[in-house]
């Protein structure tokens, strides 16, 4: 379809069609669910009024169900805070987030989830 060979790796054609791959498109749907249920999470702000450099982030509920570990509630939570600052600060207009979200995965391309919790 884009006249490459059978060895060569997919990354670079990703890139110029505009597709995510696999563990990209699980990172978004995982950040677009907390950006969907707002009301749902706590953020760092409304646990204590300090300024500090996490109160953008949401409050990590403490649970000991792996199954609960496991949620998309608490993935979600887990995935953004390793968000870049310049995403976090768009998080309140969905649109927007969404498409820079969407832009960064791209140019940053994960083959798994661990190697995105390494960064």
């Amino acid at each position: 379809m884009m006249g490459c060979k059978r060895n060569e790796t997919c990354g670079v054609l990703f890139h110029k069609i505009g597709i995510l791959s696999l563990p990209s498109q699980y990172i978004f749907s995982l950040l677009i669910f907390p950006n969907k249920n707002k009301n749902q999470f706590t953020p760092y702000l409304e646990i204590h009024n300090y300024a500090t450099r996490q109160q953008i982030n949401f409050h990590l509920p403490q649970v000991n169900l792996t199954k609960c570990q496991k949620g998309i509630g608490y993935l979600g939570i887990k995935v953004f805070k390793k968000l870049p600052q310049h995403l976090k600060v768009e998080f309140d207009n969905p649109k927007k987030f969404k498409e820079s979200l969407k832009n960064y995965l791209s140019v940053i391309t994960f083959y798994s989830l661990q190697e995105y919790f390494e960064l």
